[in-house]
């Protein structure tokens, strides 16, 4: 509204109001004419009331429920909304106004050694970066977005791996969405500085480092307290922000819709929505300031406790038991009680709703809409307390923020998997428990997931589209961890595959059959398949080698794709589609066709329209785009996929003519709509996500080849011996060929006698029996020198019968003049039979006998004079 009007309508109510209510007025008009928002005190008719304004101003801290005095904020707009239900109020500059930069203590130069001061913005934007570039391992910085007058909403990851994500909770603390209450946005600077100072020396801070993925934003909302762009420092900070909007009033809420306060989804909550719905925060807090209390769930309503309502009553009485123990010099530090006698006393402990109704409050939205759960904590009475009060509220609190983020390890936890280990994003519901979005996932990268609960025995059910349900009994204890990991068993079955055999340096040819697409995976793990088909030629490997093979199932698209023909436009609520699902699915993608840009809220629903998940969607144009949803859809007849609320002139094309129920692809059957068979709305052409079966491990044995080898040793004696040793590699047989026409061997390592001196080609082939023959040839030369310095040697020697069987007569001729000899009797491979030493012969013959049981073949027996140490060698044949 332009301010010309509204201080005409304020003139207007002043003529006809009495003189008592002229100052606060005028102070209201002064206040929202230089902060854009007017702190005040009204007082209510009824609780009712309270409750109806609520969606009008914002409501603050102080709320008397005996009195209906209430602390409200309002801009320029909504002010006016309240001046017409002429309730009495009041306006107090110590509400409205608080100048730090005034205040003697203020020197904000030395804040983070002595941490009583306020940092300046580019002081806090510095330290933040400086805790990223000091901490790499241990931190990374992350500017979700920016705020209307353009400056960064930043984010420290603290991890003993910050640089990945790993399966640990992740856990979030944010402060000051209100711009003025300030207490906790140095406290979670000076926490960050904590953790990453102490680590590795701190038991505890190192535990909570390393089991924790911890978040922490410790300004929400710069703009409202620094204000204006470019300035610095901090001078009357306000609630809202720069756009004069309450971000904790902004968000989607199941109860008071998907835009509560009427505005537009600010830029900081765009992009908290973002930045959270990019992570799986298991448990949250945000700090505020303007009493001391810790405030949980839920914020929009009485008439339902939370599924976890004593979770949250426990951990909620444990930091504010922590804030009480430590703070010795303020005995009455977080002991207000708001919720008497609703809940039992717990001083410092507050249920939302008992105190007074928010709706659009970012607590509520991260557990209806996010399956988180965040609790708001208010660390100070006065919401900007003096800068030199800041290392009280530490000492009040630090332990209560260290306890608070060891909850999210708490509870029971584990890892969900298929058959072959991949990670499975599954419901994890308790029957009779839960309500309201309280059941969690498990994380698609890791199959991690964490229940928060009180401690009990449950029944829990693990669930995932494509796999066999699974209840199980888990026993958790208070503040201690209870691990439970869940292996489902797919409905699809893996494809039939078998393994292989090749040698080395060879590529495999890997078949696979099944009734869907086959793909193929280098490795357990990885997302990307390397290959899809039945038929899967490998690299060529050196190695043995595992491959890793599902099989998808594919479904097809259903429901109408004439998204701009045979209709219009419509806007309203609560319209939508009804079918039956014959198998759990995923519906991953719906397509819309806008009218503009615009947000609305769609819902899966059971046959009877409760709400069995939801989403919001924010489109940033016209026209027709597809949408995510990621619904895990039940197996179950006429549920209802369903427009819950559209913004303020959106509206959504649907068909009036022409559709062709039922719409069906053998397990979604889209049958009717809210309006009857006439018409399809908004929602169409669905992509359903595909089933896989476990995948199946097939390995390709890599046999190696043999590899030829020898070396030899000539005999120096010039005897005509040669030994050879083999150095093959990979085989289990050899044969060998002397290459003198006559030997061969099948031994590893023979010994082989040449009867004449020569260069021989000697040819080993190494054998493997898997893969085949290898063979190598090397000259070997020889000098046998008894065979070539008396050719009469050979001539007087006779050797009878030769062939021979049994005996063999050897007469030696003259040459042997001492006529005692040394024998001996070799094979071809050298290999000695038989020897004998100082033979004296008879009537000039030697007699060998008993040969009958030698193998046919060809030998060799050389004759040796022992004195005049000539030798002779003769062939045999052996028949």
């Amino acid at each position: 509204m332009k301010k010309i009007t509204f201080l005409l309508i304020l003139a207007f109510i002043c003529v006809h109001s009495g003189y008592a209510q002229v100052t606060s007025r005028q102070r209201a008009i002064n206040y929202i004419e230089s902060k854009g928002e007017v702190c005040f005190v009204f007082t209510a008719s009824n609780e009712q009331q309270i409750e109806e304004l609520s969606n009008i101003i914002s409501i603050g801290h102080k709320v008397n429920r005996e009195t209906l005095e209430v602390e409200a904020y309002a801009n320029a707009e909504t002010f006016q909304e309240f001046l017409t239900y002429g309730l009495p109020y009041t306006v107090n500059s110590s509400d409205n106004e608080f100048n730090p930069a005034a205040a003697p203590d203020y020197n904000p130069t030395a804040w983070d050694t002595t941490w009583d001061q306020y940092p300046t913005y580019s002081q806090y934007v510095a330290k933040m970066n400086y805790f990223a570039t000091t901490y790499p391992s241990l931190c990374t910085l992350q500017s979700i977005g920016n705020t209307p007058n353009g400056r960064q909403l930043l984010v420290l990851k603290i991890s003993d791996n910050a640089s990945q994500d790993e399966a640990e909770p992740e856990f979030l603390y944010t402060s000051s969405i209100h711009g003025d209450e300030l207490t906790g946005y140095p406290l979670m600077i000076r926490l960050i500085d904590y953790l990453l100072s102490n680590y590795g020396s701190d038991t505890e801070a190192t535990n909570l480092v390393n089991s924790t993925e911890i978040y922490i934003c410790p300004l929400a909302n710069p703009d409202g307290t620094y204000r204006a762009s470019g300035n610095n420092t901090i001078s009357n900070p306000i609630r809202a922000n720069a756009n004069g909007q309450d971000n904790n009033r902004n968000y989607p809420d199941n109860i008071g819709g998907i835009h509560p306060s009427g505005a537009t989804y600010q830029p900081e909550v765009k992009a908290f929505m973002a930045f959270e719905a990019s992570r799986d925060f298991v448990l949250a807090a945000n700090f505020h300031g303007g009493t001391e209390v810790v405030n949980y769930p839920y914020d929009n309503t009485t008439s339902i406790k939370h599924a976890d309502h004593d979770f949250y009553e426990r951990i909620s009485v444990e930091y504010a038991t922590n804030a009480q123990n430590d703070s010795p010099g303020d005995p009455t530090y977080m002991t207000v009680e708001y919720d008497s006698p609703e809940n039992p006393a717990s001083p410092g402990v507050t249920q939302g709703a008992i105190w007074y109704t928010v709706f659009g409050g970012r607590q509520d939205y991260m557990n209806y809409y996010r399956h988180s759960k965040e609790v708001t904590i208010e660390l100070s009475d006065t919401k900007f307390i003096p800068a030199n009060q800041l290392p009280n509220h530490w000492n009040y609190n630090k332990q209560a923020f260290l306890d608070f983020a060891k909850q999210a390890n708490y509870g029971f936890q584990g890892i969900v998997t298929d058959e072959s280990g991949q990670p499975i994003v599954a419901q994890i519901a308790i029957a009779g428990h839960d309500k309201l979005n309280s059941y969690v996932f498990s994380n698609a990268d890791y199959g991690d997931y964490y229940r928060l609960i009180d401690g009990g025995t449950y029944n829990v059910t693990f669930s995932a589209p494509g796999y066999i349900s699974q209840t199980v009994s888990v026993t958790v204890t208070n503040n201690a961890k209870t691990i439970r990991n869940i292996v489902l068993v797919s409905n699809t079955p893996k494809p039939t595959v078998s393994d292989t055999s090749i040698c080395m340096d060879e590529s495999a040819m890997l078949s696979a059959s099944g009734v869907g697409t086959i793909n193929w995976y280098s490795n357990q793990s990885n997302n990307t398949p390397i290959f899809s088909g039945n038929n899967f030629n490998t690299p060529v490997l050196t190695s043995n080698t595992s491959y890793y093979v599902e099989q998808v199932i594919s479904k097809a698209n259903v429901g109408s794709t004439a998204n701009n023909n045979n209709g219009g436009f419509l806007g309203g609520a609560n319209r939508y589609l009804i079918f039956d699902c014959s198998e759990s699915v995923m519906l991953k993608q719906v397509t819309v066709n806008a009218s503009q840009a615009g947000d609305f809220e769609i819902q899966l629903q059971d046959n009877a329209g409760n709400m069995l998940d939801s989403r919001i969607i924010s489109l940033s144009a016209s026209g027709i785009q597809t949408i995510d949803l990621n619904f895990i859809i039940p197996v179950g007849n006429n549920l209802r996929l369903a427009e819950k609320e559209v913004s303020s002139g959106l509206t959504l094309y649907r068909n009036n003519a022409n559709t062709s129920y039922p719409y069906s692809n053998g397990s979604i059957n889209i049958k009717d709509s809210s309006a009857g068979t006439q018409y399809y709305y908004f929602f169409y052409d669905w992509n359903i996500a595909v089933l896989k079966s476990a995948r199946k491990e097939v390995t390709v044995t890599v046999n190696p080849k043999a590899d030829a080898n020898f070396s030899f040793e000539v005999n120096p004696a010039n005897n005509g011996e040669v030994t050879f040793t083999n150095t093959s590699t990979d085989a289990t047989s050899y044969s060998w060929d002397f290459g003198d026409l006559v030997g061969s061997s099948t031994d590893a390592d023979p010994v082989y006698t040449y009867t004449a001196s020569g260069t021989y080609d000697v040819e080993l082939t190494s054998t493997n029996p898997n893969c085949g023959d290898d063979v190598i040839s090397i000259p070997v030369t020889v000098n046998v020198e008894t065979l070539g310095v008396n050719q009469q040697l050979l001539n007087d020697v006779e050797i009878n019968p030769n062939p021979f069987n049994d005996t063999i007569v050897i007469k030696l001729g003259d040459a042997f003049e001492n006529q005692i000899v040394n024998l001996k009797l070799f094979d071809v491979s050298g290999r000695t039979i038989l020897t004998s030493t100082r033979s004296i012969p008879v009537n000039g013959r030697i007699y060998i006998k008993n040969l009958n049981d030698l193998s046919n073949g060809t030998y060799f027996i050389t004759i040796s004079d022992i004195d005049n140490s000539k030798t002779v060698t003769k062939q045999l044949i052996k028949m």
